[in-house]
């Protein structure tokens, strides 16, 4: 082993050794998050708020799947998993986002961060103290006529890639009345400056097709055609144009080209592949599950000869992060690679691969990183790193960042290149900065997108060395409909510029046709940008209404209603009873008109099961105290503080959390008379052990003394 490769692996050798990572710091859980009246269980972590992203997206409508301690999202047509201890949400293995926060998972459930588990399930929503309040609505665009497009997610690592895409507005264009949206079709051409470009995309589909294609082309130049159509559902699926590297992992660093891959449900996989580097090819065929995938694959690349490969990869998640490892033989030699990554405030992230000569390998490949960082607080923290490849330079990162409130700035060191970026994104604002310097070149670019009371605002600028700039600022007097636009921009380049006026007008043609035009200044002459858009909907058939037989197990002196989702449906006439269910997935249980009685909910998919007999229990509100008593503490010691302590109702599994009085509450609700409240011992401070179960009472009210031992020394209702 060369003196390259010997030190940073005997410093991850010591870093697996000695464990450097944190136990986690979650919190307790606690029944804080509200949607349209529901509740979800949400926890904290690093005084961050995590919400449980299961139940959230049943409750926003977004169809989801959990798998082992992954979760999968059916976002806009594509399978989104985020995994614990992933900071990356993956499509087919693929990076899409960069998390927050570390997923974290407690008692099976897993947790995100709030503000991920907006960006994730792309829904209107705030974080009001320790409460996340989610809209049923989903996007205030469709409300308001009127968002922002997202801006890209801060990542952990900073690259020497360009700076993100501009900010702009996009017009949302609500589906008409018994109509699904399937997707937009655009064609754009811009005449500027620094950019004379034909291009045109399509997005959208079906739950079961998705397809994501473009077109781009400039003068002189050939057109280029790119993008993915994907049939199926999460495994089980088929995906042409662009697809994952079968060999993507520690050993082989390039991600992806364009191809074709088939799935079965089992995981078994069939691909081709041809990467625009080298013009490497690779047929592959492998079997994919949450913690391992095997390939036997086929590859022919540019000064390489053509060999079999047989590599299997496998990741396992421990208490404190995510081990990976995977290793490689081929006809001209073998590969290996390492992965560790911790979480908690202090992480580490450390990578070592190798890999013989004769393998068809890539600038980049069998890369040697490590990256340790610390978060002295929340929004505040600092990270450092090394890191090299086949045939590149080592490069070393120093990175300084924080966040207040929607604002998030990082100052980084990337090799021989400085950076600043400052983020902002709120309801109303969306805007980036970004200043670079290298010893040959320096500039800054931002953009910027504001909603003023009538209309909004949107600037874009770019700078650069030898007096190169180009800076636009344009108004659009409307936001809720097309309207007319007017600006001004400043244009600079080899020694000449010229400052002059912008006008624009994006018109209806039709209820789904949009036509806009933008004239501006050039240097010599005038420019322009056209655009085009087309909302593609489809017609839905009316809901078919199942039926469902529903009886109470015992007599009520009150009238019994059907509850669906939690809402009064129609009142029983009859025990048993057929009523009419929409279709789709529903919780539906019993409830007396005097709101004295109550059933649990029962999930019903599509009418199944087509007949449930329920309980009626009394609905009770739970409520009450709970403190600490000086007898048994050492003399003059100080009582520990009563909040963050976590109640339960068993076997419902209900959650609530004391606050700084040592006061809980649980909503009122059905509850089995035999339901007990326990503590989660989790959360007690040192010297106090869970107490025995204890019979919820008749009236509700609860007091609880803690002393000093592992009994409940006394307890009053």
């Amino acid at each position: 082993m060369s003196k390259f490769l010997k030190y940073p692996a005997l410093l991850l050798c010591a870093l697996l050794a000695l464990d450097i990572a944190p136990c986690d710091a979650s919190g307790s859980p606690q029944l804080v998050a509200v949607v349209g009246g529901g509740e979800v269980q949400t926890t904290h972590a690093d005084h961050v708020l995590m919400v449980a992203i299961v139940p959230l997206a049943k409750e926003v409508g977004v169809p989801v799947r959990a798998r082992g301690k992954s979760v999968e999202l059916n976002v806009d047509g594509s399978w989104l998993a985020v995994t614990q201890g992933d900071l990356l949400a993956r499509e087919e293995r693929a990076p899409m986002m960069t998390l927050t926060a570390y997923p974290l998972s407690q008692r099976g459930t897993l947790y995100v961060s709030a503000a991920d588990a907006i960006s994730l399930l792309d829904v209107n929503a705030s974080v009001q103290g320790k409460r996340l309040v989610v809209d049923r609505r989903a996007k205030a665009a469709e409300s308001e006529g009127f968002s922002v497009r997202e801006l890209p997610t801060p990542t952990p690592l900073p690259t020497a890639t360009a700076a993100p895409a501009p900010v702009a507005f996009e017009r949302e264009r609500a589906a008409p009345a018994g109509k699904r949206l399937l997707g937009t079709a655009q064609v754009q051409m811009n005449s500027s400056m620094l950019d004379r470009s034909y291009n045109a995309m399509f997005d959208g589909g079906t739950d079961k097709v998705h397809a994501s294609l473009y077109a781009t082309g400039e003068p002189g130049s050939r057109l280029g055609i790119g993008g993915t159509v994907r049939v199926g559902e999460g495994d089980k699926h088929a995906a042409v144009g662009g697809v994952s590297d079968p060999l993507y992992g520690n050993v082989f660093s390039f991600g992806g080209g364009n191809g074709f891959e088939l799935e079965n449900a089992a995981g078994t996989t069939l691909s081709w592949l041809q990467s625009p580097l080298n013009n490497r090819h690779v047929a592959a065929i492998g079997r994919r599950t949450t913690t391992y995938n095997a390939e036997a694959a086929y590859v022919s690349q540019m000064n390489s000869a053509p060999q079999v490969l047989v590599g299997l990869q496998q990741m396992s998640v421990r208490a404190h992060g995510v081990w990976e490892r995977e290793a490689w033989v081929g006809l001209h030699g073998i590969a290996g690679g390492v992965h560790y990554r911790s979480d908690g405030r202090l992480y580490t992230d450390a990578r070592m691969g190798f890999a013989g000569a004769g393998l068809p390998l890539q600038p980049g490949d069998a890369p040697t990183q490590l990256t340790a960082g610390y978060d002295f607080f929340k929004g505040f923290g600092l990270r450092g790193g090394y890191g090299s490849g086949r045939g590149q330079q080592s490069t070393f990162l120093a990175q300084l960042y924080g966040q207040v409130g929607a604002t998030n700035v990082s100052l980084s060191k990337f090799g021989n290149q400085s950076s600043l970026s400052v983020n902002v994104n709120t309801s109303r604002m969306n805007g980036a900065l970004n200043y670079y310097r290298a010893p040959s070149f320096a500039g800054f670019n931002s953009q910027l997108a504001m909603a003023l009371p009538r209309g909004f605002l949107s600037v874009d600028a770019y700078a650069g060395s030898l007096n190169t700039r180009d800076i636009f600022a344009d108004y659009h007097l409307k936001r809720e409909s097309p309207s007319m636009s007017i600006g001004l921009e400043d244009l600079s380049s080899a020694g000449q510029s010229r400052i002059g006026p912008t006008i624009g007008y994006m018109a209806p043609v039709t209820r789904s046709l949009s036509l806009g035009l933008e004239l501006h200044p050039l240097l010599h002459g005038n420019g322009m940008r056209f655009s085009l858009q087309q909302a593609l909907f489809q017609k839905i058939p009316g809901p078919a209404d199942r039926f469902l037989t529903i009886a109470a197990a015992s007599r009520s002196s009150s009238p019994l209603y059907l509850m669906i989702d939690g809402s009064r449906d129609r009142v029983l006439t009859g025990n048993p009873m057929r009523l009419p269910i929409p279709s789709g997935s529903h919780y539906v249980s019993l409830q007396s008109a005097d709101g004295t009685l109550g059933s649990p909910e029962e999930k019903v998919v599509d009418g199944t099961p087509a007949a449930i007999t329920v309980p009626l229990w009394p609905i009770r509100h739970v409520s009450g105290t709970l403190r600490f008593a000086h007898e048994g503490l050492p003399a003059g010691s100080a009582l520990p503080p009563a909040s963050g302590i976590t109640v339960i109702v068993q076997p419902e599994g209900i959650v609530a959390q004391t606050d700084e009085n040592g006061a809980f509450d649980f909503p009122a609700q059905a509850l089995d008379p035999d339901s007990t409240i326990v503590l989660d011992e989790t959360t007690l401070p040192p010297g106090f052990a869970e107490p025995a179960a204890m019979q919820i009472p008749a009236n509700g009210n609860v007091s609880i003394v803690l002393k000093s031992s592992k009994n409940i020394q006394k307890v009053i209702f």
